[in-house]
């Protein structure tokens, strides 16, 4: 007698007929019909189940089937008395599909599971598929472990890298700061400095005006050979000094002269005029710096 074993999927209590599908078949298989009156005459038990039926209830049986002109239906449903000698026969139709299943420990296990175990190979056979189906869980609780571990290096790596990005960043950003700060103390100094020269060349003209403008000169040229007869380069050092002058292919230096600037500002003051000359400054050395 081939044994076969269903599982109810759906049943009509007010047609009294439903179909059992077949998870232990190794083959592909429409699911069975069944009509209660079989299950009545067969299994007293499984009727009394069917009677009170709610498509929430997981009923399971083994039975025999037939095949009619309309198909393969149940023909009666095996009692549970002496169902293991007779499982035993046919365990190579279950032993295989049942090791899947208990192997497929990431699946609701069924609740099915463990009776049918253990009346197919027993109930060493239903411990060792038990213990193996927990080594599984195990291993895979290990390997998942490990991977978390690994991402947690990685990410460890990731923000040690990060932070040690952000002490750089900041380490630059910090000189930098420093540089500017360098420069803007370095701007003030010599803003200040400029400040301080331009005080002196502005008290050294006022100086230079005063004690020249009685003299009635009207040349720039009399000016500086005034300052140079009487040595007065270090009374206006920061106004007056040596001019390099050019006029056309010639370069030559002149003592006791002023910068444009200041003669700008001489003609002006005292009206100083010069004769006239095509002759330009390209270059000033004041007497302080000589």
């Amino acid at each position: 007698m081939n044994v076969h074993f269903g599982v109810v999927k759906k049943y009509f209590p007010e047609k009294g007929f439903g179909f059992v599908s077949h998870p232990l078949d190794s083959k592909t298989r429409q699911d069975v019909f069944f009509h209660i009156k079989n299950v009545q005459k067969s299994n007293k038990v499984i009727a009394e189940k069917l009677s009170s039926y709610d498509p929430n209830d997981i009923i399971y049986f083994y039975y025999e089937s037939e095949t009619t002109p309309k198909g393969e239906q149940v023909k009666s449903i095996l009692l549970t008395d002496g169902i293991d000698e007779l499982l035993k026969s046919n365990s190579h139709n279950f032993t295989q599909k049942l090791e899947r299943i208990w192997q497929d420990f990431e699946t609701t296990q069924p609740v099915w599971l463990c009776d049918v175990t253990q009346n197919v190979i027993g109930v060493d056979g239903l411990n060792r598929l038990k213990h193996e189906r927990e080594l599984l869980k195990e291993k895979k609780r290990e390997a998942e472990e490990l991977k978390r571990q690994e991402r947690e290096k990685v990410e460890a790596e990731r923000q040690a890298q990060l932070e040690l990005q952000r002490q750089e960043r900041e380490r630059i950003e910090a000189e930098r700061q420093k540089q500017r700060e360098i420069q803007e103390q370095q701007r003030k100094i010599e803003q200040a400095e400029q400040e301080r020269q331009n005080k002196i060349r502005d008290e050294e003209f006022k100086l230079l005006v005063a004690e020249i403008k009685p003299k009635g000169f009207t040349m720039s040229w009399q000016v500086s050979n005034y300052i140079i007869k009487n040595r007065l380069g270090d009374k206006y050092k920061h106004i007056s000094g040596i001019l390099v002058m050019e006029n056309e292919s010639s370069t030559w230096k002149f003592n006791g002269g002023f910068p444009p600037d200041i003669y700008a500002k001489l003609c002006q003051e005292i009206g100083l005029g010069n004769k006239g000359t095509n002759s330009r400054v390209v270059g000033f050395t004041a007497f302080k710096d000589l």
